[in-house]
């Protein structure tokens, strides 16, 4: 049996910490928050909460709610600017299934 973590456990654990780093939360809630995707009674102030109500309105509202909030994250991620890395790895997290489904 291999011990080795998996990829989605390593991503799943830098998750975590980007969910704790401070600030993270407050730059991806700016960004949404410009953009129209959410009302400031929408958005959750911490990045995993926020993460999980853009997944749940997605799934409820469909694919032009998870097109206008990956796409604020796209074009966030295709600057060269310091929040680029932070938008991309969000996206990243959007990729793989979520852990309840």
């Amino acid at each position: 049996m291999n011990a080795e973590p998996t990829l989605i456990t390593r991503l799943n654990t830098e998750w975590e910490w980007l969910c704790a780093a401070h600030g993270n939360a407050n730059r991806v809630r700016s960004w949404m928050l410009c953009a129209g995707v959410l009302d400031a009674d929408q958005a959750p102030t911490t990045l995993d909460e926020l993460y999980v109500a853009l997944r749940e309105r997605a799934d409820r509202d469909g694919a032009a709610v998870s097109d206008a909030w990956m796409g604020v994250l796209l074009r966030v991620g295709a600057g060269d600017e310091r929040d680029a890395a932070l938008a991309a790895r969000v996206l990243v997290q959007a990729m793989p299934p979520s852990p309840s489904g």
